[in-house]
């Protein structure tokens, strides 16, 4: 939505699949639900991929030998 994808039924299928799966899997019997710390880094993980594909998409019309060095040069 942010970056006006479209977005079928089916893919919503799939984003409410695997949110309630990632949901499950941070359940602790105990506690209810909990996040750790490495929960976190995988979110964010998660985040800075989607826009990294997303600025991809819009230059993939370019040289792909291109468009890897130029994502090579980036902060380590």
């Amino acid at each position: 939505m942010v970056f006006g994808e479209a977005v079928n039924k089916q893919l919503w299928v799939a984003i409410a699949l695997i949110t309630l799966s990632s949901i499950l899997l941070t359940l602790d019997t105990a506690e209810g639900i909990s996040f750790s710390f490495g929960s976190l880094l995988v979110l964010g993980a998660t985040i800075c991929w989607g826009i990294e594909n997303n600025c991809t998409r819009q230059i993939a019309d370019q040289d792909p030998l291109q468009i890897v060095v130029i994502k090579g040069l980036g902060p380590d």
